[in-house]
């Protein structure tokens, strides 16, 4: 296969040949060049509206959400969503990415276990507007901006623990600006509690909010125009999407189209034995791909398998485990015991991974930089790191 270049937003100009990936920060002259080449190509061809647009060294992401966060507003002249559970609804905002190095938070999983429970900060990206919706008004919307775009699929992201509103909409933001994704971007954001110690309620929640992240699933399905949408979730999420999934395809009627696309299972905290039992059989069924992404290195994974005393789908350690037709992606050695549990949003090669899934729908075995390894019972594929700068 031919040496492929692609150009990322966050300015590098990354080699992916067959076997080896070439990571080359931009400076100098050679950003110049580039920066010149692509607002000549923008003039030229117009950009999906879902594109981030490039001013100096930010860019603004519009994003469409739901929630069953209930809203909170007290002392405040603009519009939030706390920690507490309220009815399901709908919405636009918009978060500003700062793309200047100088600027990346500095957040790692040892400083998630380690803090108080002050909301994490974070340099790299601001909420800058919200905006709520009724279904109705969200629906022409996306209509709005489907007709100004050439990509009409859609992508869902549903968050895991100890996550605020914003912070969902700065991951996700972040999750579309890094992987150049250029059609209608979403989030479900569920009412976790936003703390390191209130893991309990948030497992609760999670199970109270699968159906209202369901019939957002199906309501969105509904939408016209709309040509795939792709499923993402991480961590605890991952409960509430494969309850959603499971149900969906169960009652799947034939003579209505199958409307989702790829399904990316990101570091699933969801007890594993409950999974090859009640779920695997029909997941088999699914008409979408479903990729598992894990790690031995999960250091919140890890901790979850001591406390609940089981382990999590999405904990590589032990024994490899496949579950074909589902394409499981071990990213151990991709990533870092403090990144073990972000690694989608921090590892250059899991985020490349990412792109060539989401973007190109390439399956495994036609993304670089995974290697085959055959285990009882299937196929499994380990990811490799990126070269360093």
């Amino acid at each position: 296969m031919p040496a492929a270049w692609v150009i990322l937003p966050s300015l590098r100009i990354t080699r992916y040949p067959r076997k080896q990936m070439t990571s080359i920060r931009i400076n100098g002259a050679v950003a110049a060049f580039v920066f010149l080449t692509a607002m000549f190509a923008s003039s030229c061809a117009t950009m999906g509206p879902g594109r981030p647009q490039a001013q100096q060294d930010q860019v603004v992401v519009d994003l469409f959400y739901a929630t069953d966060r209930k809203p909170d507003n007290a002392g405040t002249d603009r519009v939030a969503f706390g920690k507490e559970r309220g009815e399901l609804s709908y919405g636009a905002c918009e978060v500003v990415v700062n793309t200047s190095e100088n600027d990346k938070s500095e957040f790692s999983e040892r400083s998630f276990w380690m803090t108080s429970d002050d909301p994490k900060k974070t340099k790299d990206a601001r909420l800058s507007r919200t905006e709520p919706l009724a279904f109705a008004d969200l629906a022409q919307r996306i209509a709005a901006r489907q007709s100004r775009s050439s990509d009409q699929t859609a992508l869902v992201y549903i968050h895991g623990y100890a996550k605020s509103f914003e912070e969902v909409a700065i991951n996700t933001a972040r999750l579309v600006y890094e992987i150049d994704y250029r059609g209608l971007p979403f989030f479900f954001s569920w009412p976790s509690r936003d703390s390191r110690v209130s893991y309990p309620a948030d497992v609760a929640t999670i199970a109270w909010s699968a159906l209202h992240f369901e019939e957002f699933l199906d309501r969105l399905s509904r939408q016209n125009g709309i040509t795939e949408i792709h499923l993402v979730a991480h961590s605890l999420g991952n409960r509430a999407l494969l309850q959603a999934l499971v149900n969906i395809i169960a009652r799947q009627d034939e003579a209505r189209d199958w409307r989702f696309g790829e399904v990316l299972l990101i570091a699933p905290d969801v007890d594993r034995d409950l999974f090859e039992r009640d779920m695997l059989p029909t997941l088999k069924n699914s008409p979408s791909r479903v990729t598992l992404y894990k790690s031995e290195d999960d250091f919140p994974l890890n901790v979850s398998r001591q406390v609940n005393q089981y382990i999590a789908l999405g904990d590589a350690g032990g024994e490899p485990v496949a579950y074909p037709p589902i394409e499981t992606i071990d990213v151990t050695t991709a990533s870092t015991v403090f990144r073990g549990h972000s690694y989608f949003r921090k590892e250059p090669s899991v985020l490349a991974d990412i792109y060539y899934l989401i973007n190109e729908g390439k399956g495994a075995g036609q993304r670089p930089f995974l290697e085959a390894r055959e285990v009882e019972g299937g196929r499994y594929w380990r990811l490799q790191p990126a070269p360093a700068n």
